[in-house]
């Protein structure tokens, strides 16, 4: 609920910020962030029991992408659409899978699974 109405409350911000900014600039922008994101995202989080989350910087990289992308959205209600699921994607999903993996190995396969469908 209030997670919701934030985003959507704050959609008309995020569709604006990047009006002035080519779309080549933010392709290039898009495709360097998500590169980064790839390249200093915690792996170790989801198969270790004992480990602490350290991907703060390859999480912003992805939310900053997300971002970037909403803006150029046709609507307000694609922008919080789009920012929900980044969120979950990338902020939440990681927890899940790893509370996933420590019960059941299994589980963990066909979730995996599941989600490269």
């Amino acid at each position: 609920g209030v997670y919701a109405t934030t985003l959507y409350a704050l959609s008309p911000i995020l569709r604006t910020l990047t009006q002035t900014i080519s779309d080549d600039t933010v392709t290039a922008m898009t495709i360097a962030f998500l590169s980064l994101h790839l390249l200093l995202h915690d792996y170790r989080f989801v198969n270790s029991a004992d480990a602490a989350f350290a991907g703060s910087v390859s999480l912003n990289a992805a939310m900053f992408v997300s971002v970037l992308l909403s803006s150029r959205s046709s609507s307000n209600v694609h922008v919080a659409l789009l920012m929900c699921l980044a969120v979950e994607t990338f902020a939440l999903a990681p927890r899940v899978y790893r509370r996933i993996r420590l019960a059941s190995m299994r589980a963990h396969a066909v979730t995996t699974f599941a989600a490269v469908l």
